[in-house]
């Protein structure tokens, strides 16, 4: 009696094209925003090494981008992986400028230093530097 043989153009048109008026739009699964958080993340807590934390931070970005695809408008995550390597570089570049600034301005850094390098290398930064033609900051001279 029922023919099933049949179907409805509702059941033949299941996919998101018959029904455009819906805006529904599925997120895809994409690697690459997962490498954008975890590169981005990386580049924070490497922030202590500027190298690390650039490589990373450039790389986080890259994959951000990556992540967009043919859409318009990048995702929230890709979106966060941009926002931490970029405080993670910057942070990088804040400790690594404070660092330099504390080990010339500093005496008491700078005496740990010169001991340092005496055990290590047999003569202290400040000759180490004399040799380089650098500047001795104005305390040292």
């Amino acid at each position: 009696m029922d023919d099933y043989s049949e179907q409805t153009d509702f059941q033949t048109h299941n996919n998101s094209s018959a029904f455009p008026h819906y805006g529904y739009q599925p997120q895809r699964s994409n690697a690459f925003i997962v490498l954008s958080l975890v590169m981005g993340l990386l580049a924070v807590t490497s922030c202590s090494f500027i190298f690390f934390a650039c490589i990373f931070g450039g790389l986080s970005i890259l994959f951000a981008i990556l992540s967009k695809g043919n859409d318009r408008h990048i995702q929230i995550l890709p979106k966060i992986g941009i926002v931490s390597s970029v405080a993670g570089i910057v942070l990088s570049v804040f400790v690594t400028a404070a660092a330099f600034y504390f080990v010339m301005n500093d005496t008491t850094f700078r005496k740990q230093l010169n001991e340092t390098c005496e055990q290590i290398y047999g003569e202290s930064f400040d000759d180490m530097l004399r040799e380089a033609s650098m500047p001795l900051p104005e305390q040292e001279r």
